[in-house]
């Protein structure tokens, strides 16, 4: 009995969805259709678990009223197992998959290791303290999502190239190389 119910809500939960994205309509509306009903369905299937996760952090910042003191027992325990997940940032070690004298290979796992080391050491990305905030989500609610936004910046760099006509043909040619200006573009 108790696993019929189970299986009705299953259905009941998943009632009005569609079984193809040709259900859910044409060009953009229909995909925008499609992606709201699959967030809403989302939200509802994972909402006690929200509720419990808010509850348990709740509860690691002691944010009850309460008159009584008692010794905050989660606060620690996850105090001292983040410590022991990280506690500090690893060392990049990239090598070639095949321990081959390849050059190239060789080269591009030095090139990754070196990006590496600079990607977590980089001032403007504060690597510690986003793994020290994606422990603790694991630790608490028992999920980490960690989200970094890159934000490019670009120089612009007028660059002066001098040319001069080739004296035979008369097309244009760069003066610091000798490479003719492709005039087709």
């Amino acid at each position: 009995m108790a696993e019929e119910l189970g299986q009705a809500q299953d259905v009941q939960s998943t009632q009005g969805t569609y079984e193809t994205r040709a259900d859910a309509g044409k060009g953009n509306a229909g995909e925008v259709t499609l992606w709201l009903q699959a967030i809403e369905l989302a939200t509802k299937e994972e909402s006690a678990w929200r509720k419990r996760a808010a509850e348990t952090i709740d509860i690691y910042r002691d944010a009850t009223d309460r008159k009584s003191k008692r010794y905050n027992i989660l606060y620690a325990n996850t105090e001292v197992l983040s410590q022991a997940v990280y506690n500090s940032r690893a060392l990049p070690d990239v090598r070639a998959r095949y321990q081959e004298a390849d050059p190239v290979s060789v080269t591009t796992a030095r090139v990754l290791e070196r990006a590496l080391e600079y990607s977590c050491d980089d001032s403007n990305h504060d690597f510690d303290s986003c793994i020290k905030a994606a422990v603790k989500d694991i630790l608490l609610p028992g999920r980490c999502v960690d989200r970094i936004r890159y934000e490019p910046t670009f120089e612009k760099k007028n660059k002066r190239i001098a040319l001069i006509p080739h004296p035979m043909t008369g097309q244009l040619m760069r003066v610091d190389s000798g490479e003719y200006l492709d005039t087709q573009d």
